[in-house]
């Protein structure tokens, strides 16, 4: 048999170790099986957008003339429509199984989609499979039969986060990571609120600079490439997460890989990624988070408790794991 993977590439996670087109690379490694990755440039396809349904259709007719039966089909960006799968899985129609992985949060899903369009897209499928409950939880109220709808994890790579030798300060070190549904009003507030430790702020391409203008304990970060974020991660205490919804996140993941005590908003999927002071810290405002820098920065070994077990979090969310979980279904 065969499996062919359709991964659309973006820019900012194409050669590190923790997006999609890593995972897509690494089943094509690990699955025990002949393997063709069809990998999808994303930087001009909003100009491209128009031609998107004809690309899509060729990319499906191509696997559909070159799959047998038995084989399978596995697109990566399902749901998303700038990246055209759905054109893919429609014209490769029932000749093969067709699989999905969509990880948009649900309120992007409620505005793009009507239930009779986002009916019709998954039908095709033979299964999706989604990075958080909060996720399935709106595809079924949308008319989607559950059984068509697999929650599973977003996998971290272990072996590259893992922990630094890391150097403990007088005052805590707080990084901010990720732009995707971030509240930067409540981050500010928090900042506000916490004077008393040192906040590290990625902004990547962004100009947020009018959020924390007048903070003399917030160094901001621009883009940097994978090792040096790491570099910045294991020299952190805690990873803080202003969320205002989340389904499977990397930022999680790899903060709770690399060591950091993982404090985030409690919204959306995060409860399958962090049992509430076990592995991690969640708030609900603006003062229970500064509560809860102030509690990690007093009591250390509180916040050392909370790192060892969000790497042991972090080790049941292993990318062989991840593998493994989706060669059960493409073979």
């Amino acid at each position: 048999m065969k499996v062919f993977i359709v991964c659309s590439v973006w820019n900012n996670t194409r050669d590190n170790h923790a997006g999609m087109y890593y995972l897509a690379k690494k089943i094509r490694e690990r699955i025990g099986v002949p393997t063709e990755l069809i990998a999808l440039p994303t930087k001009w396809n909003r100009i491209l957008f128009p031609v998107m349904p004809l690309l899509g259709i060729l990319i499906g007719l191509y696997i559909r003339f070159k799959a047998r039966s038995g084989d399978s089909v596995l697109l990566m960006e399902y749901l998303l429509p700038r990246c055209g799968h759905q054109y893919i899985a429609a014209a490769i129609g029932s000749h093969v199984r067709v699989f999905a992985i969509a990880h948009l949060v649900p309120e992007l899903i409620r505005k793009m989609y009507s239930a009779e369009r986002l009916k019709k897209e998954v039908s095709v499928c033979e299964r999706v499979f989604v990075l958080g409950g909060n996720l399935k939880d709106c595809l079924v109220e949308m008319g989607v039969p559950a059984d068509k709808v697999s929650v599973t994890f977003h996998y971290t790579d272990t072996e590259y986060y893992r922990p630094g030798n890391l150097a403990r300060k007088d005052r805590l070190q707080v990084l901010c990571m990720g732009n995707m549904q971030r509240n930067y009003s409540v981050l500010a507030d928090i900042i506000k609120k916490s004077p008393f430790v040192d906040f590290h702020v990625c902004v990547g391409m962004q100009d947020l600079s009018q959020w924390f203008t007048g903070f003399t304990n917030v160094s901001l970060h621009g883009y940097m490439d994978e090792s040096e974020l790491l570099e910045l991660m294991q020299a952190s205490d805690i990873s803080l997460n202003v969320m205002n919804d989340t389904v499977g996140s990397n930022v999680i993941t790899t903060s709770l890989a690399a060591g950091m005590a993982v404090l985030a908003s409690d919204v959306g999927a995060i409860r399958d990624y962090i049992s509430d002071g076990y592995d991690g810290l969640l708030f609900d405002t603006p003062e229970k988070a500064s509560e809860l820098i102030y509690a990690l920065s007093d009591d250390r070994e509180l916040l050392d408790r909370i790192r060892i077990h969000g790497r042991e979090k972090a080790l049941s969310l292993d990318l062989d794991k991840s593998v493994r979980y989706f060669a059960e279904y493409l073979l």
